[in-house]
């Protein structure tokens, strides 16, 4: 089995797991909103889990989630072009 496929695997595992921990994962992030620790533990958890995980192996979220543009990026691209 490759990298990749064990990777894919062990993603499909994760999405499992993670609807489990639905109410769970409610009931954290509403605990963590007005927190003024948010961006410390935002940064941590970035850290943690980004030392574990190659994105170049997956690219999962540029399969899945497109480019975001807000009304001020969108201003900000006609005016350079």
């Amino acid at each position: 089995m490759s990298e990749l496929d064990r990777l894919m695997e062990d993603l499909g595992s994760l999405k499992s797991i993670a609807k489990g921990w639905k109410t769970r994962n409610k009931r954290s992030l509403a605990k963590l909103r007005g927190s003024k620790d948010l961006d410390r533990i935002a940064n941590t958890a970035h850290s943690e889990v980004f030392a574990t995980i190659d994105c170049m192996d997956c690219a999962n979220c540029c399969k899945t989630t497109g480019p975001l543009f807000r009304s001020q990026d969108i201003n900000q691209l006609a005016h350079y072009f």
